[in-house]
């Protein structure tokens, strides 16, 4: 069996802590079972956790019950502000209430009279819908701000089906907009990457 090795970047100064915040509000899915040769043990497999749901191999005060054993998906999982993306005014997962996704994404928005489809790229934010706005406060409308600059939307998340896409000034030239209505798809990986060379057209160099 092939081994991938994957590294994960981190801020020289940022660590998760007590911060468990993608364990609860993000998907996450693992089918497979693989051996790890590092630590000589298996993968958790058959693994399904639906967005804001508590993991249950959360354990309050301690973190991964199966850490070691962790599937492949959360293992390659690492939010933004811990790499520091862009991120360094921006407060902890679990303080913020918000979650930035690192792989950007992308979204077709069809016009309800020409019936024509645009593709934009977006950065996903998962919110905690306890805190169903936090993506309006400081400092976070500021990162979004920054994004809209790059040409990239913010899809916010409060669940698998759930959301809206923010349009800062930055992007519009006038207002913050927010548009509901999101619909969700099965896409293969070719579908992503084909939806993100049609949406990189659009972002300035």
């Amino acid at each position: 069996m092939s081994r991938i090795d994957i590294k994960l970047d981190s801020h020289p100064t940022r660590r998760c802590g007590e911060c468990q915040a993608c364990c609860k509000l993000l998907p996450m899915k693992e089918g497979r079972e693989e051996w790890d040769t590092i630590t000589g043990t298996r993968w958790a497999r058959g693994f399904h956790k639906p967005a804001n749901t508590k993991c249950p191999h959360q354990k309050f005060g301690v973190g991964c019950k199966i850490y070691r054993q962790r599937p492949l998906c959360c293992r390659t999982f690492v939010c933004r502000w811990l790499t520091g993306q862009d991120t360094d005014d921006q407060h902890r997962p679990d303080r913020s209430h918000c979650v930035i996704d690192p792989m950007p994404d992308a979204l077709w928005m069809e016009d309800n009279d020409t019936k024509q489809r645009t593709s934009i790229q977006v950065i996903q934010i998962w919110v905690d819908p306890k805190h169903r706005y936090a993506y309006r406060d400081e400092p976070m409308r500021s990162y979004i701000e920054r994004q809209g600059k790059l040409g990239i939307a913010s899809l916010i998340r409060w669940d698998s089906s759930a959301g809206l896409v923010v349009f800062p000034a930055s992007i519009t030239g006038t207002e913050w907009m927010e548009r509901g209505g999101i619909s969700e798809q099965e896409r293969t990986p070719e579908d992503a990457l084909r939806e993100l060379a049609a949406s990189a057209r659009l972002v300035p160099p």
